[in-house]
């Protein structure tokens, strides 16, 4: 594996490694003094929990919270761990990652049986350490061990326990056996080094100075760092509960393992029983906050799992998800404020937090933060119910900053537009003049990531032009040809622009995929839950957005609809159709008061900018004169290959000359019928080529043919008088002399039914 450290490379680093001495030594006189025991000695309370709870060997940061005083005189328990080492010797090397990664998981299953609580990841990982210490190291942290073992370990196993054990035979191969215990320190220690610096710092030859390790100001539990929260505008305000919590979050990361749509996220948690009964909308909405928090990428319209994401499936307890929550959303810090100065009464609690935040006219968004904070071990009840800080809860509060968010004082009052007065005060239509078509231009153009996007100056100047040409409608539709990179172009505009003023993506960009099933505006902007006890409003990206947008005047914001003509357009875009034309404020919900955050109406933003994509075939609907007259319509049908070809090769993509040729001639035949495709079909052919090289199971032409067959060919319909007959027959002497055995006689098929009954299509 070409990015995994070389035995040269590793001796190499080793030699040079500054130890940490001051750690090594703490590491080392602590795992002495509990071996030094008696096994007698070592099965007593008081040594299994100066075990779990051992200093001077590593942190485990927020992890050394969670309770596990319950299993400090559990024989079982304690048998199984005092028989680490035993069971470590009495296993072949090459088993040894998996057998004791099994062995980690029964004790973790073992241990939360007993607690009822949070599996002790890290804390138990520690303690391995600890029986263990020629085999595992400290890298407790889910993405350095990751890391650590892609860069040692050419095909690392899965399980944290694994890939620590692999990572140190590794070391055990190219450096030789541990002399004594204070050499396995020092490999430890030199493990965790190796996961302090940047990979490909590590991946480069020659000898060097390589900088002393910070890792013995980290070894103690209390040194955590403070949290930085986000500003009040930009939290999120309130986060509904869930059926499940934390385990729900993670069923829809595990459905999206091998990529899924978001319906079939849907699908897969609505098997699960403590969702039995949710609607459809509400189980899309649980997939969309698991992707809001980070936790899910789209690629493509498919979800994927982000690396957050995996680590949410496999650690515990759920760091990344409760950090996400008191950092993104509004009132989990507050929470545990309140709760942090003593027993507090729930009601008590929820008015409080209210107060502070009057859109919540009733306890229904205090009682859900309360709800997640209970379930991520944070807040618990006493003898009396009253709400109190748990032990790992003291943790998380200690990391809070003195001062937490508050809303701005006029914040109620420039969501909502006077219904006397201008919804839309004056634009100036050259207030756009500081980010230039130019300077978005180079911007993109200087993104490494964006190495193989074709960039058309024509194309990025008329989008310019119609987004900035009228004040109010700056709304752009984008047509023609699949996979041509329209909704890559508004995407990397909208990316470089929040760049160039110094503005925050996240914040000012929302990607909505369209769905069909929108029949109006509540797919869109959400909807008030009249019929709920407490008044309510289901939020959605878009609403948070012109919330935003309207509160910021002078800030530009994108609002990019992907598909944007699988619905119906007139429907659910009709109150942003309406606001757009008359300067009327956009009105979200008839309640008197904001609910969950979300004011009754807010004034059309003077800057916000919204682009659509549209691929017009049978599965999607034309647009109405209401539509067409609001929106500036720009139409892809040009497909540069070519330059798109050498782009890739230019980002480092190994270039299949004979593959790139066939596609360029199978775009210049089929064009004029506009059934070419685009830089995404041309991308998959080439990715399948290369994998099919890479496995050796195929040949090279017959990879081509399957690509071609599977990728090209189906968009291929039509009639007579479409000019489909003879474009058909170069089709298939084009393909005969390539040798595409499969393909030729697919189309030669197709020709014969057109010449039959006069249609044909590939599938059929």
């Amino acid at each position: 594996m070409a990015d995994t450290l070389s035995d040269e490379r590793l001796r190499e680093l080793y030699s040079a490694y500054p130890a940490a001495e001051d750690w090594c030594d703490s590491m080392l006189r602590a795992i002495e003094a509990f071996h030094a025991q008696s096994p007698e000695q070592q099965r007593t309370r008081a040594a299994q929990e100066g075990l779990w709870r051992i200093r001077g060997v590593a942190s485990v940061g927020i992890g050394s919270g969670v309770p596990v005083t319950e299993v400090f005189d559990d024989e079982a328990v304690v048998e199984r761990i005092l028989g680490l080492p035993a069971l470590a010797a009495a296993t072949r090397a090459d088993a040894l990652p998996e057998r004791l990664q099994a062995e980690f998981d029964d004790l973790v299953e073992m241990v939360v049986q007993r607690t009822g609580r949070n599996r002790p990841v890290a804390l138990l990982g520690r303690v391995f350490v600890v029986m263990l210490p020629d085999h595992l190291n400290t890298v407790f942290n889910y993405k350095a061990n990751r890391n650590l073992g892609r860069l040692l370990v050419p095909d690392p196993p899965a399980g944290l326990i694994a890939v620590r054990v692999a990572v140190r035979r590794r070391l055990r191969t190219v450096l030789g056996a541990e002399a004594d215990l204070a050499e396995s320190v020092r490999r430890i220690a030199f493990c965790w080094w190796l996961a302090d610096q940047p990979a490909e710092e590590l991946r480069a030859g020659g000898a060097r100075p390589v900088a002393a390790s910070p890792i013995a100001a980290t070894v103690n539990d209390d040194q955590l760092a403070e949290l930085q929260l986000w500003g009040f505008t930009k939290q999120l305000k309130g986060w509904p509960s869930v059926s499940g919590y934390v385990e729900t979050y993670r069923s829809a990361v595990r459905a999206t393992y091998g990529g899924a749509s978001r319906e079939e996220v849907a699908e897969a948690l609505a098997e699960l029983p403590e969702l039995d009964g949710t609607g459809a909308r509400s189980l899309r909405n649980i997939v969309d906050r698991v992707r809001r928090l980070g936790f899910l990428e789209n690629r493509g319209g498919i979800l994927w799992p982000t690396e957050d994401g995996e680590e949410l499936v496999e650690v515990d307890p759920p760091v990344g998800l409760t950090e996400r929550l008191l950092v993104r959303v509004y009132g989990m810090a507050q929470m545990l404020r309140l709760v942090s100065a003593g027993p507090v009464h729930p009601n008590e609690a929820f008015d409080q937090l209210c107060e502070q935040y009057p859109a919540w006219t009733t306890s229904m968004a205090p009682s859900s933060l309360a709800s997640w904070s209970m379930h991520l071990g944070l807040i618990e009840r006493d003898e009396t119910r009253k709400l109190v800080l748990s032990d790992y809860g003291r943790l998380w509060h200690a990391r809070l900053p003195a001062l937490l968010p508050t809303a701005p004082p006029d914040y109620f009052d420039v969501l909502q537009a006077d219904d006397d007065g201008p919804a839309v005060d004056p634009v100036d239509p050259g207030s756009d003049a500081d980010v230039s078509v130019k300077a978005v231009r180079d911007a993109i153009r200087a993104d490494p990531k964006l190495a193989d996007f074709v960039l058309d100056d024509a194309q990025l100047g008329a989008l310019h032009a119609a987004w900035h040409g009228n004040p109010r409608k700056r709304f752009v539709i984008f047509s023609g040809l699949s996979g041509t990179g329209k909704t890559a172009l508004l995407r990397h505009y909208a990316h470089a622009y929040c760049g160039l003023a110094k503005l925050n993506p996240a914040d000012h960009i929302a990607m909505v995929a369209v769905s069909p099933d929108w029949r109006d505006p509540t797919g869109l902007l959400g909807y008030f839950n009249a019929l709920h006890a407490d008044p309510t409003y289901q939020a959605e990206a878009t609403t948070r957005l012109l919330v935003r947008a309207a509160q910021n005047p002078d800030l530009p914001y994108f609002l990019i609809l992907d598909e944007m003509n699988l619905a119906r357009v007139e429907r659910y875009l009709a109150p942003l159709l309406s606001a757009m034309e008359t300067g009327e404020p956009i009105h979200l919900h008839a309640h008197e008061q904001p609910v969950n955050g979300v004011p009754p109406r807010v004034r059309w933003p003077a800057r916000l900018f919204i682009g659509g994509t549209v691929n017009m075939d049978e599965s999607t609907h034309g647009f109405s004169d209401k539509v067409l007259d609001r929106a500036f319509t720009l139409e892809f049908w040009e497909v540069a290959l070519g330059d798109y070809f050498d782009r890739r090769a230019k980002a480092g993509t190994n270039r299949h000359h004979a593959a790139e040729s066939l596609l360029i001639e199978l775009h210049d035949l089929l064009r004029p019928i506009r059934r070419h495709s685009g830089y995404r079909a041309a991308n998959e052919v080439l990715l399948f080529v290369e994998r099919a090289a890479q496995d050796g199971m195929i040949g090279e032409t017959a990879a081509l043919d399957q690509a071609v067959f599977s990728k090209i060919l189906p968009r291929l319909r039509g009639t007579d008088l479409d000019g489909l007959e003879g474009t058909l027959g170069a089709l298939a002497k084009l393909l005969g002399a390539r040798s595409l055995a499969r393909s030729e006689s697919k189309v030669r098929g197709m020709l014969e039914a057109l010449t039959r009954t006069g249609v044909t299509k590939f599938f059929a």
